[in-house]
């Protein structure tokens, strides 16, 4: 086939064939990425406790320790196939 030319550039078709293989690769990153946007877990609203303890708290968790516990937590519970 002859080849095209873009601008100064010149692509055989094996070129093109690469051009369009990383074309439709970052086409399917951007729809999974758009897909796992979608399926993020809802967020609690803050009501004034910690989450994971039930102590009074200014934010989600009381302290570092217990949100390292909740996370390890619900870690764990995606492991063994408890949490869709």
């Amino acid at each position: 086939m002859d080849d095209m030319k873009m601008g100064s550039m010149e692509m055989d078709d094996g070129e093109l064939d690469d051009v369009h293989r990383a074309s439709e690769l970052k086409k399917k990153q951007v729809m999974a990425g758009m897909a796992a946007i979608k399926r993020r877990k809802p967020v609690r609203q803050h009501d004034g406790y910690c989450i994971n303890c039930g102590k009074e708290s200014p934010g989600a968790y009381c302290d570092l320790d217990c949100k390292e516990d909740a996370e390890r937590f619900d870690r764990a519970e995606e492991r063994n196939g408890c949490k869709a």
